[in-house]
């Protein structure tokens, strides 16, 4: 009896719900390549970057390190953390810790992670995606001020819905080779 006790709590163990964090070993390493800054009117500028996406000693964290080098900017280095987030099952949720009490919510769909937020009131879309040779980067930065509030309907449905569309003011963008 006391056998199959033991036996019956392995096998439920083996199927708890808990998951262990997910490894992101195809992400690991560091990427380089050259960050464009594109506005209404074409490319005013760009800049160096680098990203690095570490392991860490804790079990679902990385080092996720941006660092921006151009003569105009010198030289700027963001210093977060990347975390699954295990409040969710599905191994595909995380958040950005920007290691001063912001966090931003990011999933991860298939080879990219997506993150939405607002800020100064500017919304910014952040999308990272794993390539064959490195990573794709973009940010999508719009304004709801002098955006459109519209209102439509489905074809024949009285019932009205509205939209407001957001002014995008600049696309930030770059192609990143992984160096190691």
């Amino acid at each position: 009896m006391k056998n199959l006790l033991t036996l019956t709590f392995i096998v439920i163990s083996l199927f708890s719900f808990s998951q262990a964090p997910p490894r992101l070993t195809e992400w690991v390493g560091t990427y380089k390549g050259k960050m464009y800054l594109g506005y209404a009117e074409g490319i005013k500028d760009s800049l160096d970057i680098t990203i690095e996406i570490l392991p860490t000693e804790k079990a679902g964290v990385w080092t996720h390190r941006y660092t921006f080098t151009s003569p105009k900017y010198d030289k700027i280095i963001k210093d977060y953390l990347l975390v699954w987030d295990a409040q969710y099952a599905d191994g595909k949720h995380f958040y950005e810790d920007e290691q001063n009490g912001i966090t931003i919510d990011l999933v991860l769909i298939d080879d990219t992670f997506y993150g939405n937020y607002e800020v100064l009131k500017g919304d910014y879309i952040t999308i990272l995606t794993r390539t064959e040779k490195g990573l794709d980067y973009k940010i999508i930065c719009s304004k709801k001020e002098g955006g459109r509030d519209t209102a439509g309907s489905d074809e024949g449905s009285d019932e009205k819905f509205i939209v407001l569309s957001s002014l995008v003011f600049t696309v930030q963008f770059a192609s990143l080779e992984k160096v190691d």
